[in-house]
C-alpha cells in the first residue's frame, strides 16, 4: 500500500508573476479590484506594435521560400538601356516586360507608361516568374481607358503562376476621367515577396469597370507563401450606395489554400470592402495593417485567418445615402481564427461596430478596443444556437466604449450564439441618458469572467433571454449603476434556462431583479445560482426548486441549504482518517459539495466521480485532496464523466515515485463537455490535468490552472478510437517539475511534457486554446500535434534535456498545421525554442503554422525540402545586424531587417543596399 501522503508544509509554489507576457492572472484577480482605465487598452499604438512584431520576429513558420527568387538563371533587363528613360517616352513598358518572359526588371526612378495589360494566364503560355523592381522607386501610369489591371498572372483552375516579386512601385489611376485599374489578380503556386507597392488615384470601378480589386492574390499550393509589406492604397473606389459593382481593397478568395502574410498595409475608401480575405482554406496573417472607411467591412477574415495589432477606423461624416457604410471588423466562418491587439474606432455608420458570425467551431480575441460613437452595437456575435460543432469563441481582454443612445438597438455587447466566453471584458456605456445595456445574451450561452460592466443611464446592466440557452456571470463589477437596474429575464416560455451569478460586486446596481421585468421574474428557470454576490441583500424566487437568492459575502458553509458540506458527512481531514465515504455520500447527496479547510488534508484511497457537479475549496493552498489510488477501481483522483466544475482545491498522488506503467492521473475529464476548473493546484501524478476522449468529443470546457507540478505530463490531451478534444481553454498557472524531483525526472527513458497531445489523427486535436502558461523543468514545453490550436502569452524556462519550448510534432498521423504561437518567451534560455520535427523528418505535413515570438531567436526547424516541393527555411536571429536570417541548405538567401521591416532577398539585382526604400511601415 502506497504510504500516506504527508500534508504538513506543504508548498504548491506560487504562480509564476505573468506581468512580463501582460496577461492578466484570471486565477486571482479579484472582480472589485478591475480597473478598466488601466486595462492599458487606449495607448495601443499600432506602427509600434508593427515593430514590436517584427522585432521578435514574426514568420510564417513552415511555408517561407526565401530563395525563390533567386536571380541565377533569370535575365537582367535594366529599362534604361532599352529606350525608357524614366519620362513616359518611349512607348508602353507592359511591351518591354513581354519581350523577355521570365526576367528581373529594374526601373530606374521617373514614370513609365502603361497602355495594355500583362495577362500571363497559363504556365504554358510560357510566362511563369516576373520581378519588377524601382530603383529607388518608380512609378507606372496608366496612360490607356482599356487597362483594367496591371497584371493578370495564372488563374483559379490549375494554371498558377510560379514566382511573383514587385518592389518599390506606384501605379497611378484617374478613375472619373476614365483611367481605373487595380493592380490586379495573382494567382501563384510557390512564392510572391510584393513590397512598397502603392495605388494613386481614385478608381471609379462601378462607372468605368476597370478590374474588381485593387490587389488581389491567392497561393494556390498549400505550401505556398505571399509576402505582401507596405502595399498602399489610400484613394480607394468612387462612393456608392451600390452593393455590388464596387471596389475592393486586398482580396483572396476560395483557390487560396496556402499563406498570405500582410504586413503594413493600407486602405482607405474601398466600398466593395477593405481586406476581403474570408473566403478559403489558406491562411492570411494580418500583422500592423490598417483600414479606413470601407464599405461592406473595413476587414473581413475568415477561415484560420490571424491578425495581429491591426486598426480599423470609420469616420466618413457622409450619410448612408450617399454612400454604403460597413463593419469595421466581420470574422465569418472563422475557424481557428485569432486575433491579437485590434483597435477599432467607429464614429458613423449604420451597421454593427464589429461582427463574429456565423459558424465558426473557435476563435480567440485577445485585446481588442471598440470605441464606438453610433447605436449600432459595438460588437455582435451571431450563429446558428443550435449547431453543436460550434467550439469555443473566447475574447479575452476587450474594452468596449459605447456612446449608443439605445434607440436602435439596445446593449452594446450582443450575444446569439453557443460558447461565448469572456474575460477580463470592460464595457462602458458612457451616454447618462441611454437606454443601452452594457451585455444581452439573446440566445445560446455564454460565460463572463473578470470583466467590468458600467451603465450610466435608466437602464439594465444586462437583459437575458430569449430562447433558451444559459448564462454564468462570475467575478463581474457593476459600476456607475445607480440608475441602473441589474438583470431584464424575459418571462414565461421565452426565458434563459440557466443562470448563475457568483463573486459579483453588485453594490451599485440599483435592483438586481427590477419589477418591471416580467412579474415571475426568474421563478421559471429550471437552474440558478447566486453565492458571494456583494451589495445585493434581497430575496428572489429561483428555479422550479425556489431556492431562496440572497449574497452571503463568504464562502459557501453547510447552512447555505444547497450545499453539502463534506465534514457534515464524516470528513475529518486530519490526513490519517479515509475520508472516501464521507466525499462520496455528499456528492451523492448534494450537486454541490463544499470542502473546508482541514486540520491536515483530506486522505482519499478511491477515486471521486463528478457528474453535473461542483466541488468546491476554500482555497487550492490550503485545501488538498490526497489520493492512494495503489487499490482502487480507477488510477483517477477525480474523475469528470458530465458538465461539472472544480474550483479552489489541491490534488496530490501518494505515491513517492511515478510509476509510467500505471500511470494515474489527478483530474480527468473523461468524455465530459463543458468541464470547469477554477484555481485548480495538482501535484505529483503521471498526468496531472488529463483529457481523454474514448470514441466522444471532449469540448468547450474552460481550465483554469493555479498550478500542476512535479507530474511527468502537466496536462495531458489525448483522444483515441475516433474521440476528439476540441474547442478547450486553459488559462494562466505554473505547469512544471522541481528541483526536488529533477534527478528523477532526468531518469526517465521518455520525454516529460508541460503540455502533451496524444492523437491518433490530426482532426482530433483542434482550436484548443492556452493562456499565459508558465511552464518550467520538463524537456518540452508543449507538444502539439494538432491543427487551428493556439497558444497566447507561453513562457518556458530552465528547461531539461534538449531544452525544447513548444513543438509542432509530425509523429505520423498528426500533421500539425495551422497553429498559433503569440507572444511566446523563452527567458532568454537558450535552445527553449518553437521547433518542428517528424517522423520522418520534416516534410509537407508540417506547414502553416505561425508564431511570434519575444526577444529571443526563433527555430522554425530545418525545412530544406524544395526539391521534393516542400517549402521553408531556417530562421535565425543576429543580434550584432539586428536582422532576422532565412538560411536555405546552408546558404543565407534573405534578411528581414528588424529595426524598420526592410526584407531583402540575396541576389536581387545589383547590391541589395541599392534596393532598399527605407520607408518601413508607413504611419497614418
Amino acid at each position: 500500500m502506497v504510504s500516506r501522503p504527508s500534508y504538513n508544509n506543504i508548498s504548491w509554489e506560487n504562480n509564476i508573476d505573468l506581468g512580463n507576457n501582460d496577461i492578466t492572472d484570471v486565477g486571482t484577480l479579484a472582480a472589485e479590484t478591475i480597473d478598466a482605465e488601466n486595462l492599458g487598452f487606449d495607448d495601443i499604438e499600432v506602427d509600434q506594435v508593427v515593430t514590436d512584431v517584427l522585432d521578435s520576429e514574426a514568420t510564417a513558420a513552415g511555408a517561407l521560400q526565401s530563395d525563390s527568387l533567386s536571380v541565377e538563371g533569370w535575365n537582367v533587363i535594366d529599362a534604361s538601356n532599352y529606350g525608357y528613360p524614366g519620362d513616359r517616352s518611349g512607348g508602353d513598358i507592359m511591351e518591354l516586360f513581354r519581350e523577355f518572359p521570365n526576367s528581373v526588371f529594374v526601373l530606374p526612378e521617373g514614370e513609365y507608361s502603361v497602355q495594355s495589360e500583362l495577362n500571363w494566364t497559363s504556365p504554358n503560355d510560357g510566362y511563369d516568374q516576373l520581378q519588377v523592381i524601382g530603383k529607388p522607386h518608380a512609378r507606372l501610369v496608366v496612360d490607356d481607358q482599356n487597362v483594367d489591371h496591371f497584371a493578370w498572372l495564372g488563374n483559379s483552375r490549375g494554371g498558377a503562376f510560379d514566382r511573383l516579386s514587385l518592389q518599390n512601385l506606384t501605379l497611378v489611376v484617374d478613375g472619373r476621367n476614365g483611367y481605373d485599374a487595380g493592380w490586379g489578380r495573382f494567382w501563384v503556386d510557390d512564392t510572391v515577396q510584393n513590397r512598397n507597392l502603392k495605388l494613386e488615384g481614385q478608381r471609379a470601378h462601378r462607372l468605368e469597370e476597370g478590374g474588381k480589386f485593387g490587389y488581389f492574390c491567392c497561393m494556390t499550393d498549400p505550401a505556398g507563401m505571399g509576402i505582401h509589406q507596405n502595399i498602399d492604397m489610400p484613394d480607394g473606389d468612387i462612393p456608392s450606395v451600390q452593393s455590388d459593382n464596387t471596389a475592393i481593397g486586398i482580396g483572396a478568395e476560395p483557390s487560396h489554400v496556402g499563406t498570405n502574410l500582410w504586413l503594413g498595409c493600407y486602405l482607405e475608401n474601398w466600398w466593395g470592402n477593405g481586406y476581403y480575405v474570408k473566403d478559403g482554406t489558406g491562411r492570411n496573417v494580418l500583422v500592423g495593417c490598417e483600414a479606413r472607411n470601407c464599405g461592406n467591412a473595413n476587414i473581413r477574415i475568415g477561415y484560420s485567418d490571424v491578425v495581429i495589432a491591426c486598426r480599423s477606423v470609420w469616420d466618413d461624416p457622409r450619410g448612408v445615402d450617399e454612400i454604403r457604410q460597413g463593419v469595421c471588423f466581420d470574422a465569418d466562418e472563422a475557424n481557428g481564427t485569432a486575433v491579437v491587439g485590434l483597435r477599432i474606432i467607429k464614429e458613423t455608420g449604420e451597421n454593427a461596430t464589429a461582427r463574429m458570425r456565423a459558424e465558426a467551431r473557435s476563435a480567440t480575441y485577445r485585446d481588442v478596443y471598440i470605441e464606438n460613437q453610433t447605436d449600432q452595437r459595438s460588437l455582435q456575435v451571431t450563429g446558428t444556437g443550435s449547431n453543436p460543432e460550434q467550439g469555443i469563441l473566447a475574447l479575452d481582454g476587450v474594452r468596449i466604449i459605447d456612446g449608443g443612445d439605445g434607440s436602435i438597438n439596445t446593449a452594446a455587447l450582443r450575444i446569439d450564439r453557443e460558447n461565448v466566453h469572456l474575460s477580463n471584458v470592460s464595457i462602458d456605456c458612457i451616454n447618462e441618458d441611454s437606454y443601452r445595456a452594457a451585455l444581452q445574451i439573446q440566445s445560446g450561452s455564454a460565460r463572463i469572467t473578470n470583466s467590468r460592466l458600467a451603465t450610466n443611464g435608466p437602464t439594465y446592466a444586462v437583459i437575458l433571454g430569449t430562447k433558451g440557452g444559459w448564462a454564468e456571470i462570475d467575478r463581474a463589477t457593476f459600476t456607475d449603476t445607480e440608475v441602473t437596474e441589474g438583470f431584464y429575464l424575459y418571462g414565461n416560455d421565452d426565458q434563459i434556462d440557466s443562470l448563475e451569478i457568483r463573486d459579483c460586486d453588485l453594490r451599485e446596481v440599483g435592483d438586481v431583479f427590477p419589477a418591471n421585468s416580467p412579474d415571475d421574474d426568474a421563478v421559471n428557470l429550471t437552474r440558478g445560482v447566486w453565492r458571494d454576490n456583494l451589495g445585493y441583500l434581497g430575496e428572489t424566487e429561483w428555479g422550479s426548486g425556489g431556492a431562496s437568492a440572497q449574497s452571503t459575502d463568504v464562502a459557501p458553509s453547510s447552512t447555505d441549504g444547497s450545499w453539502a458540506d463534506v465534514t457534515d458527512y464524516g470528513a475529518v481531514g486530519d490526513g490519517e482518517a479515509d475520508d472516501t465515504d464521507a466525499f462520496r455520500r455528499a456528492l451523492a447527496d448534494s450537486r454541490r459539495v463544499f470542502v473546508p479547510e482541514p486540520e491536515a488534508g483530506y486522505y482519499l484511497t478511491d477515486t471521486l466521480e463528478l457528474d453535473g457537479h461542483v466541488l468546491a475549496g476554500e482555497s487550492a493552498e490550503s485545501v488538498t485532496l490526497g489520493f492512494d489510488l495503489g487499490e482502487a477501481s480507477k488510477p483517477v483522483g477525480i474523475e469528470v464523466v458530465d458538465t461539472s466544475t472544480v474550483r479552489d482545491l489541491g490534488v496530490m498522488s501518494g505515491r513517492s515515485r511515478w510509476n509510467l506503467g500505471a500511470p494515474w492521473s489527478g483530474l480527468r475529464a473523461n468524455g465530459a463537455h463543458e468541464v470547469t476548473t477554477e484555481r485548480l493546484a495538482v501535484r505529483g501524478f503521471e498526468y496531472g490535468l488529463h483529457l481523454l476522449a474514448r470514441e466522444e468529443a471532449i469540448e468547450n470546457g474552460q481550465y483554469g490552472i493555479a498550478n500542476v507540478v512535479d507530474c511527468v505530463e502537466g496536462v495531458r490531451l489525448e483522444a483515441t478510437e475516433g474521440g476528439r478534444v476540441d474547442g478547450n481553454a486553459f488559462s494562466g498557472g505554473r505547469i512544471g517539475i522541481s528541483s526536488a524531483r529533477a534527478s528523477e525526472a532526468d531518469a526517465l527513458d521518455r520525454e516529460t511534457y508541460g503540455v502533451n497531445f496524444h492523437n491518433e489523427t490530426w482532426s482530433a486535436m483542434t482550436d484548443n486554446t492556452f493562456v499565459a502558461p508558465a511552464i518550467d523543468g520538463v524537456e518540452v514545453g508543449a507538444r502539439c500535434t494538432g491543427r487551428y490550436n493556439t497558444f497566447v502569452g507561453a513562457r518556458c524556462s530552465d528547461m531539461r534535456g534538449e531544452e525544447l519550448g513548444i513543438v509542432f510534432d509530425d509523429d505520423g498521423p498528426s500533421q500539425p498545421r495551422y497553429n498559433n504561437v503569440f507572444g511566446y518567451d523563452d527567458d532568454g534560455e537558450e535552445p527553449a525554442r518553437i521547433r518542428y520535427r517528424g517522423e520522418d523528418g520534416i516534410g509537407e505535413d508540417l506547414r502553416g503554422n505561425f508564431a511570434v515570438a519575444n526577444g529571443v531567436p526563433l527555430e522554425t526547424g530545418r525545412i530544406n525540402l524544395h526539391e521534393e516541393g516542400h517549402h521553408g527555411a531556417f530562421v535565425s536571429f543576429d543580434a550584432e545586424s539586428r536582422e532576422f536570417v532565412f538560411e536555405s541548405e546552408g546558404t543565407v538567401v534573405g534578411r528581414l531587417d528588424a529595426e524598420n521591416g526592410d526584407l531583402r532577398i540575396a541576389g536581387t539585382v545589383e547590391e541589395n543596399a541599392d534596393l532598399r526604400s527605407g520607408a518601413g511601415n508607413r504611419t497614418h
